[in-house]
């Protein structure tokens, strides 16, 4: 029973119950005596859950009382997938912020870069490109990479178009815009020494 009080299951077509199966063509409801639904499974006082599970994995889909949908991963007590009353997904958050929010604390090889989103090629799944946000260097990263082995290049536009630094309308294959006229337009330094130099502005 879904309220504590009367048991609801009803079933709308044709079917039966032999042993311990069910086979039924139609529509079945949990928590409502009617729908049309082929499963429908409502609860008026908490959330709608479905669960499964198999030996010590359990999964379940529910939707809790503010109109969030989630999987929740029973036996890690996490929620990998999530998505808002107002259309938001999450992975790994249960509070996306966005579209799409990805969360992950799973990092690659030093330097440590927390591989949120990872895009990669069928034929060779062990090369991807890393789109994320190092939290302790502040400071968002796209990076290639050889599944935690090697660096790997980035191409941005090799096929044509060009490349925009601080403006939205680049007139050349690389064109950088300050947002603020009085800092460098190109800065190029020596990794052992941020004062050494060279800088290329207007």
């Amino acid at each position: 029973t879904s309220d504590g009080s009367t048991a609801k299951f009803a079933v709308t077509g044709t079917g039966a119950l032999t042993g311990t199966t069910a086979e039924f063509s139609g529509a079945v409801t949990i928590g409502q005596t009617t729908g049309t639904q082929t499963l429908l499974v409502e609860s008026t006082n908490g959330y709608a859950q479905l669960k499964v599970k198999s030996g010590a994995h359990q999964r379940e889909w529910a939707v809790d009382t503010a109109g969030n949908f989630y999987i929740w991963q029973a036996n890690n007590s996490i929620r990998p997938i999530n998505v808002s009353a107002d259309g938001n997904v999450g992975i790994g958050t249960s509070a996306p912020y966005g579209g799409l929010h990805v969360n992950a604390s799973n990092y690659a090889e030093s330097p440590t870069i927390n591989k949120a989103i990872l895009v990669s090629d069928s034929a060779d799944v062990t090369k991807y490109l890393i789109l994320t946000y190092h939290a302790s260097a502040d400071v968002g990263i796209i990076q290639g990479l050889d599944d935690s082995t090697a660096w790997k290049n980035v191409a941005i536009n090799p096929n044509g178009g060009n490349v925009g630094i601080g403006t939205t309308l680049p007139q050349q294959s690389l064109q950088v815009g300050a947002v603020d006229t009085a800092n460098d337009g190109v800065r190029v330094t020596n990794a052992g020494s941020l004062n050494n130099k060279s800088v290329l502005g207007f």
